[in-house]
């Protein structure tokens, strides 16, 4: 076998490796993304949902940018996955567009929440590696 085949072969591997984890997370972010709409009026779900994967996020990014335990296929299963089919700024923007008397509170809210949700993640997961807890 060629290099050019081997190389080709590798690569159909690598994105077959990478895609299952990704559309396993997705899949379970979008059902979880769901379940918040059927338990929580849309615009408090939309809020919601993007507080709560901030924090997850925070979590995630300084947990593997700072600590060296990088797992590629946990990344793609939880931030690429899992995380980018829970959270929905494209439901953000249009829950904003259709509740214009709630729209300056919505953002507010959101861009608010959503940083200190990434603050709170970041403390978390400090926490977490001084062994002040286990997440």
């Amino acid at each position: 076998m060629n290099r050019s085949n081997q190389r080709r072969k590798n690569i159909a591997f690598s994105v077959i490796h990478y895609l299952i984890p990704l559309a396993f997370g997705g899949f379970i972010g979008a059902i979880t993304r769901y379940a918040f709409t059927l338990l929580f009026p849309n615009l408090i779900s939309t809020i919601l949902v993007n507080v709560i994967g901030s924090i997850f996020i925070g979590m995630v990014f300084y947990n593997t940018a700072f600590t060296k335990q990088s797992n590629p296929l946990l990344h793609h299963f939880l931030i690429v996955g899992f995380l980018a089919s829970f959270t929905t700024y494209s439901t953000f923007a249009l829950d904003t567009f259709i509740s214009p008397e709630f729209a300056m509170l919505n953002v507010l809210l959101t861009y608010v929440l959503g940083f200190t949700g990434v603050l709170l993640g970041k403390s978390i997961n400090e926490k977490s590696l001084k062994g002040a807890f286990k997440c």
